[in-house]
């Protein structure tokens, strides 16, 4: 046996043992930062006006991802002064006021699927009471619900692709062991 055959003989190891490693990793790496990570979303209600200078609304604030949604924040600024809100979470909240027109609730964590549902009597006439929402985690901001692509659709489109790559590398790798096997095949038949 020749040293050319102990290198080839050796590369036939390295080089499936570097590949799977890459892989393992990259798909260690997908798991834990864009699978199992929680997606908060919201969406606010159509008001609904109690009288001239009162107005309700609802706001529905989710965790639709894989995973928990710890130290979750949800700020509300209404356009006038709160007159009073509910809120209803299967977690415990803790709720804060901010002046008379901002409300903060906040809750240390949010379950995949569950949802905290908010309203809001604020006192005003314009055509939106609320002013501004924000819906904050640890992890992750939350995104209005029907407001551009939705972050479970950035995933899937994200899975695609890394499926894809990792399917076109395997094939590439395959062919290759193919071509080599071939060549010394030849190499063996000729000599």
């Amino acid at each position: 046996m020749s040293s050319d055959d102990t290198k080839r003989s050796w590369a036939k190891y390295i080089i499936p043992g570097i590949i799977i490693t890459i892989i393992g990793a990259s798909l260690t790496i997908y798991f834990s930062h864009f699978y199992f990570v929680p997606v908060l979303t919201y969406q606010k209600f159509q008001p609904y006006r109690l009288s001239e200078k009162e107005q309700v609304t609802m706001i529905v604030v989710g965790n639709e991802g894989r995973s928990v949604a710890t130290k979750v924040r949800v700020r509300v600024e209404a356009a006038g002064e709160i007159k009073s809100y509910q809120y209803d979470c299967p977690e415990a909240v803790t709720l804060t006021r901010e002046g008379t027109n901002i409300v903060i609730l906040a809750c240390d964590r949010l379950v995949h699927g569950t949802q905290m549902t908010i309203f809001i009597i604020a006192g005003t006439s314009d055509r939106d009471p609320i002013r501004t929402m924000t819906a904050t985690s640890d992890q992750v901001a939350a995104q209005e619900k029907g407001v551009g692509p939705s972050i479970l659709d950035q995933v899937t489109s994200f899975t695609l692709g890394f499926l894809t790559s990792i399917v076109s590398a395997s094939v590439v790798y395959i062919v290759m062991l193919k071509r080599n096997e071939r060549r010394i095949c030849r190499r063996d038949r000729d000599a």
